[in-house]
């Protein structure tokens, strides 16, 4: 019985220590986010899932009409997420720019459609990320 009680003690403490631990990880990996920061997410990911449904019926036979399946898909996010109060960052701007130009110069495309490339791909990303600036902020 002794035996027993040790043994029901060691597990609690255990699992005291493994619960508290698992709580001080997530609230230290998981950054709270601001109010605008949420609402951003939230109205970035609905344009992105009208962006979606709206090439959803388009299939691409040739490269061509991939490129133009991706600027349509691109021109609808751009519209919803104007329609609700948001453009395009200037300091987004400002950091995209060299490294167009950098992958412009390697890839030998020209510098626009090297940012339009970057510009498609940033503009989906609706959360912060560490030394690089959000491609959407509301607008003044």
């Amino acid at each position: 019985m002794r035996t027993h009680l040790k043994t029901l003690l060691a597990i609690a403490i255990v699992l005291v220590i493994s619960i508290g631990f698992l709580n001080y990880s997530n609230s230290v990996t998981q950054p709270t986010q601001t109010d605008a920061q949420k609402t951003l997410r939230l109205i970035g990911d609905r344009c992105a899932g009208i962006a979606e449904n709206s090439v959803a019926n388009k299939t691409a036979l040739v490269a061509f009409q991939q490129l133009e399946i991706q600027g349509n898909k691109a021109n609808v996010i751009i519209s919803c997420m104007r329609d609700n109060g948001y453009v395009q960052n200037p300091a987004w701007l400002k950091y995209a720019q060299p490294i167009a130009k950098s992958e412009a110069l390697s890839s030998n495309i020209s510098t626009d459609e090297a940012l339009t490339s970057l510009s498609r791909s940033d503009m989906q990303v609706f959360s912060e990320e560490e030394n690089r600036p959000i491609y959407w902020v509301k607008q003044k």
